[in-house]
């Protein structure tokens, strides 16, 4: 079941993050979450395992998505080299605060927070009009936006930041993807490494890795992050938007509702 899973989750998680700059973990967290509840019924440890295991799937799945993204000329370079560490900062401070606070507690808070940023989300009207705010203040927000997303595990909050810094969205999910893959590196190998010093390695896992979830979806994930970025690059985008959305509310209820 793990395999066909992983199989399952890396061609999803990764068509969907390179759709929407980042918004693989809207895919990962509940579909790996659900299969670890079904292998391991009795770990305290479900939400911890889950990230580490999507981390590590975001790396291989990023890297792809990211090189598509720069082929259709869809990342600002800009934007990237100003937020690009101020945000892996963040996701530092995040795998600090995954590491010291309880599996339920992780649930509760993505379920919660994917919801608002979707009713966000669905009332801001892009009107052109950029926050043109000093450096250090977006910098700042870069910097919490990168700690909410490691925390709860996934990135669908840096496409509307930079939006409202001034990006178009395909401008901003291109951006999104190389600032995602940045800090979902930091936070696999950090995650990884914590969680050898707690639960160890076996022959199914490697502290919170799950091996069999990890290793059946990396080759389905460079095959959808193939095809999402050539979606990018066609659909317009007001039904983007309004997909990204949907999207969001049916996995926060998803979330809230399970065991």
């Amino acid at each position: 079941m793990l395999i066909l899973g992983g199989i399952i989750i890396g061609f999803l998680a990764s068509f969907i993050s390179a759709l929407f700059g980042g918004g693989s973990g809207l895919i990962m967290v509940p579909s790996i979450y659900w299969l670890l509840t079904h292998a391991y019924p009795h770990s305290n440890a479900l939400m911890q395992m889950t990230f580490t295991t999507g981390s590590c799937m975001a790396i291989p799945l990023g890297m792809m998505a990211s090189y598509k993204h720069a082929k259709y000329k869809n990342i600002d370079g800009s934007m990237l080299r100003q937020m690009i560490f101020p945000m892996m900062f963040g996701g530092v401070i995040g795998v600090i605060t995954i590491a010291v606070t309880s599996s339920a507690n992780l649930k509760s808070y993505f379920s919660v927070a994917i919801a608002l940023i979707a009713v966000w989300l669905f009332f801001h009207r892009n009107k052109g009009n950029a926050a043109h705010w000093p450096k250090c203040i977006k910098k700042t927000i870069g910097a919490i936006v990168g700690f909410i997303s490691t925390t709860l595990g996934v990135s669908v909050f840096s496409v509307p930041l930079f939006i409202k810094f001034g990006l178009d969205i395909k401008k901003a999910i291109g951006t999104s993807t190389v600032i995602v893959l940045s800090y979902s590196a930091v936070s696999a190998i950090s995650l990884l490494v914590l969680g050898i010093k707690i639960v160890g390695i076996s022959h199914g896992n490697i502290g919170y890795l799950s091996l069999p979830i990890f290793l059946s979806g990396v080759i389905p994930s460079l095959l959808g992050s193939m095809i999402g970025a050539k979606v990018v690059s066609i659909l317009p985008q007001h039904i983007m938007k309004y997909c990204f959305i949907i999207l969001m509310l049916v996995v926060s209820g998803l979330m809230f509702i399970s065991d």
